[in-house]
């Protein structure tokens, strides 16, 4: 059978249709089929993955919320107690009438417990514009919440002291200065009294103290108390003596510390007073080498090295507080092992010191001790007391026996009205003196 040209070509049409079919059905649409799938499992990853990034942003931002809320919450609760303790209230009470004519003569005491809720009738209520979810979580919270109330976390505690006492009317506003200038929040409540200057009178008023629970280990900061002394050095007998283990601080260093210099800094011509001066670099505070000394166990504080140096990398941190205001109160900063010892006549003392705000009208200054043992307080001008680094000078004047040791730098408060508490930051000690006479032909 002879099969025509026309009929071959039909043939090979109907083989290709053929082929092309068992290919569709059976390869093609097959991996179609999978295709399609495979995209809607990408569609499904894709939505997974944005919903788990939008909960990633949420955790975040909720994080940022938390660290702020905590800093916030330990800015707030820095001047309340943890805790209330009637025999630390009743010290406290007393300790405060030192140095005043203040007489306490009847104490009653009255204790009181509280919840937020009680305190706070809005804690914790569900606003009815919520949704379910922001319901149910809230609910949750509430239980937490009651949960740790049950365990007497986070309650109010309250101790309030009925006081009678006796005294005139500057003993009572000094008293009440004491009592404001506490760091813990103290309120003082109905105050009976009625007396004229100089006159001593009886009179009543009720002082509360308030305390929250838990807030230690919430805060995860200890409190400081004053009832221990753990932030002062007791003075060792060799603190003020100048020449166990001193550094001879002259122009002359045979082998200068790369780290401090002590050699002269500057040197200035005064045609009109035909001198010549030098400036001395005592101490830059690179390295710690100082202690920390009050004036009395009423004297808290403490000494350490900073990063905010008004030259080179380090700079010197005091933190000084005053409990007992109603006297002259000094923290000390006292040179440790190498004592600051001049052979020189001096005309000043420099340094750069930055005040915090509540530095106040306390006084900078320093003590120099001669070699016959006298002494004499120095004190800095300040004319400005402003946030930025401030070079100040004192003039060191009076009959000096050489060789000299610079004894102490001190803040002094003195009166009712010194800043109890305040920190500040110094650099670049040193001092100007003699370099010769200048004579002009």
């Amino acid at each position: 059978m002879k099969i025509s040209k026309r009929e071959k070509v039909l043939l090979v049409v109907l083989l290709l249709v053929i082929i092309a079919f068992v290919y569709y059905m059976f390869f093609m649409k097959k991996h179609q089929e999978e295709l399609t799938q495979l995209k809607q499992d990408r569609q499904v990853e894709q939505d997974i993955s944005d919903s788990i990034n939008r909960r990633i942003i949420a955790a975040q931002d909720l994080d940022n919320e938390i660290k702020e809320a905590k800093k916030e919450l330990k800015r707030l609760s820095k001047d309340k107690y943890s805790s209330l303790v009637q025999e630390n209230q009743v010290v406290l009470i007393k300790r405060l009438t030192r140095d005043t004519n203040f007489k306490i003569k009847a104490m009653n005491f009255t204790e009181r417990h509280s919840t937020l809720e009680e305190l706070m009738p809005s804690y914790g209520e569900i606003n009815p514009d919520q949704n379910t979810e922001n319901q149910l979580e809230s609910t949750e919270a509430e239980q937490t919440e009651q949960q740790l109330q049950n365990t007497g976390d986070y309650l109010i505690d309250a101790l309030d002291v009925s006081l009678s006492f006796e005294g005139d009317y500057e003993a009572v506003d000094a008293y009440l200065k004491k009592i404001q200038n506490y760091d813990k929040k103290i309120v003082v409540s109905e105050l009976d009294f009625s007396a004229n200057s100089g006159e001593n009178s009886s009179g009543t008023m009720i002082i509360h103290f308030y305390g929250i629970r838990g807030i230690d280990s919430l805060l995860k900061n200890k409190e400081k108390s004053y009832f221990k002394s753990t932030y002062r050095r007791k003075d060792p007998k060799t603190a003020y003596i100048p020449y166990p283990s001193y550094v001879v601080l002259n122009t002359v260093a045979t082998e200068p510390s790369p780290e401090i210099d002590f050699g002269v800094e500057d040197v200035v011509i005064d045609e009109e007073a035909e001198e010549i001066t030098k400036t001395v670099r005592l101490d830059s505070f690179e390295k710690y080498d100082v202690f920390f000394l009050g004036s009395s166990p009423d004297v808290y504080g403490k000494a350490r090295l900073s990063s905010k140096a008004s030259d080179r990398a380090n700079s010197l941190k005091i933190d000084f507080d005053f409990f007992n205001p109603a006297v002259k109160n000094r923290a000390n900063l006292v040179f440790d092992k190498n004592k600051k010892i001049i052979y020189e006549k001096l005309s000043s003392i420099n340094l750069d010191a930055y005040l915090d705000t509540n530095f106040g009208e306390n006084k900078l200054g320093f003590t120099i001790m001669d070699s016959t043992g006298n002494q004499k307080d120095y004190y800095f001008e300040i004319n400005d007391k402003k946030a930025e680094w401030l070079n100040l000078s004192a003039s060191v004047d009076g009959e000096l026996k050489y060789p000299i040791m610079l004894k102490s730098i001190f803040v002094e408060g003195d009166g009712i009205y010194q800043s109890v508490k305040g920190e500040l930051f110094i650099d670049n000690l040193s001092y100007v003196a003699e370099w010769g006479v200048l004579w002009i032909l």
